[in-house]
Formats: structure tokens, C-alpha cells, sequence
């Protein structure tokens, strides 16, 4: 298995941000190494919050724990956030409502091709969500996204079918390159 994502987001407008001695005690309890976690940090954030959630991310990400921006697109500081971010995040998610007209009209193919480049520049994986469609799929390859998530891939699932799911996979969905 590449790394497991929990299912946990820092959010800026959050009083109380997940913090490092927070996800320490819980690395303590499950025995899991910190490199095989993935924290996502939701980027519609509250501006004044900003300095809070980038000391939380450092602190995280000093444990050795990969930090992804999820919903990347949609925020109020999409661009700054990352250009702040860059030398600690690990990955851009690219958020659903970018890629539901992908295949509709060129600007958005041009403007998605794009946010894979700059991902590509800062050095960050780049994973769609929201993939529903062979189309989309076939059309974010073209443009060099590596990596995907939705309903094309798989539904969601109740536990006991996600542990046997990884039982038998052990691995991370990653788009055809």
C-alpha cells in the first residue's frame, strides 16, 4: 500500500485545528508510521486564519506526514494558499466541480491542463475528484493527470468492504500514464 488517506481535514475556519500533538497521540495509538498517512487541507479557508492553518500544516508535515489540498479550485485563496504551501504539500486534488464540464468546452480542458502544470512546476502530484465518466478519465490522462478518484473507479463502501477492498488491491488508483 502507497499511503493510507484519512479521512480527517485541517480547516482554517476551524476554532480548534487538528494539530501535531493531536496526530501524534493518534500515530501512537494505531502503531502506523506516519508516511503512510495523508492529511487533506480543505482550501476554502477564512483569510483570517490563514498564518494559523499554514503553522499547522508545517508542524504536521514535520511528522513526516503527506498533506494534500483537497476541494484545490473552489476556495477563496486558491493561488495564495498554495504559493504559501508549496514547500509543504505534497498534492493538489483537484476539486469535482472543475471536472464536471472538462469535457464540454475547451476552456475548461485549457484551464485544467494548466493547474497540472503549475502542480508539475511546484513539484506536487495532481489528483482529480469527482471522475464519473470513461471521458473524463481518458481526456485528464491526455492532459497528464496521474491521478483520479470517483464513482468511474469505484462507489463508496460501507468498512468491512473498504478493509477487504485493500485486502485485495493494495494499492493506490492511479490513472493509466
Amino acid at each position: 500500500m502507497e499511503r493510507l488517506v484519512l479521512a480527517d481535514f485541517l480547516y482554517a475556519q476551524q476554532d480548534h485545528l487538528l494539530n501535531a500533538i493531536g496526530i501524534t497521540q493518534i500515530i501512537d495509538t494505531s502503531a502506523c508510521p506516519a508516511n503512510l498517512i495523508e492529511i487533506e487541507v480543505t482550501e476554502t479557508t477564512s483569510i483570517n486564519n490563514i498564518n494559523n492553518l499554514i503553522n499547522h500544516v508545517r508542524q504536521v508535515k514535520a511528522l513526516g506526514i503527506h498533506i494534500a489540498i483537497d476541494d484545490f479550485g473552489v476556495g477563496y485563496s486558491s493561488l495564495s494558499l498554495i504559493r504559501r504551501l508549496h514547500n509543504v504539500i505534497d498534492k493538489l486534488k483537484l476539486d469535482k466541480s472543475l471536472i464536471d464540464n472538462l469535457c464540454h468546452t475547451e476552456i475548461d480542458q485549457e484551464f485544467i491542463r494548466h493547474i497540472i502544470e503549475l502542480g508539475n512546476v511546484l513539484g506536487l502530484d495532481v489528483l482529480a475528484e469527482g471522475i464519473e465518466h470513461h471521458e473524463q478519465q481518458a481526456l485528464l490522462q491526455q492532459l497528464g493527470c496521474k491521478f483520479g478518484q470517483g464513482y468511474f473507479f469505484e462507489k463508496p463502501q460501507p468498512p468491512a468492504q473498504i478493509v477487504s477492498y485493500f485486502d485485495n488491491y493494495k494499492q493506490q488508483v492511479v490513472l493509466k500514464q
